[in-house]
């Protein structure tokens, strides 16, 4: 056949692999190695047709490595990311306070807020009825007791007034004390002997019309109930572990 006028005995496979026969490709100047039937192949152009033109037996390229790690990492990135999102959660409905804790810390709010007020405690309140949960005190009185519980953590705070409620008899069974500190905030110290009460512990922070409350409330192992509790200006409050450390105190308890 002329040169010029040559034409391949070609055959395009299924992966549009163009086949050449040895004496095709040594017509058109190709090198011939090993046998003389020996085929050579030329890839054809890269199919530029819509998706919907690929046969069903067409192989797709596979992924090179660095490919498949990227995309490994990609979803070890996205479950990592989705387990983390998913513990925040949890934690955030573990930690939001039940009815019953919101109920008990706005107790706790009104009881300090009620205490700290202008108005003087009454000294001394009678129980009419006796349940046999008050003690008999003796020793120093609650005024002195509250200082030496207080002044070794919150030195400038100085008490100025008192109430006791006692049982018939010498049976105490609550005591209040009321102290200024520094900047205008009153600090309320109660405590009130055993009920049958759980040991437990509440404290709160949450502003109020005349400033801020910080208070906690301490239930012991053998059910005394001590609530130390301050309020005034933000920036001059007690903190909580202050506020922990006075209400962990022995001595108030008789």
């Amino acid at each position: 056949m002329p040169a010029g006028r040559w034409q391949s005995e070609a055959m395009r496979d299924d992966d549009g692999v163009e086949w050449l026969t040895a004496e095709a490709g040594e017509a058109a100047g190709l090198p011939i190695p090993g046998r003389p039937d020996h085929a050579l192949a030329t890839v054809a152009p890269p199919f530029t047709g819509s998706p919907e033109t690929i046969s069903a037996g067409a192989r797709r390229r596979p992924l090179s490595p660095t490919w498949s790690r990227r995309l490994r990492w990609g979803a070890v990135l996205i479950a990592a990311v989705a387990l983390v999102g998913g513990a925040i959660q949890l934690a955030r409905l573990h930690a939001r306070p039940s009815a019953s804790q919101l109920a008990a810390q706005q107790d706790l709010v009104s009881r300090i807020v009620g205490a700290a007020t202008p108005v003087e405690l009454q000294p001394v309140i009678a129980r009419g009825v006796a349940d046999g949960s008050c003690r008999p005190v003796t020793g120093d009185s609650m005024t002195s007791r509250v200082n030496v519980a207080v002044v070794p953590r919150l030195a400038n705070y100085v008490s100025f007034d008192q109430s006791e409620t006692f049982e018939a008899g010498s049976s105490l069974c609550a005591a209040t004390v009321r102290l200024h500190g520094v900047g205008g905030v009153v600090l309320v110290v109660s405590v009130e002997t055993p009920f049958n009460e759980p040991a437990r512990s509440l404290y709160v922070s949450r502003s109020v019309s005349t400033g801020r409350v910080q208070a906690l409330s301490r239930v012991t192992p053998d059910g005394w109930r001590v609530v130390v509790g301050a309020i005034g200006p933000a920036k001059n409050l007690p903190s909580r572990a202050q506020l922990a450390a006075i209400a962990a105190d022995p001595g108030l308890t008789w």
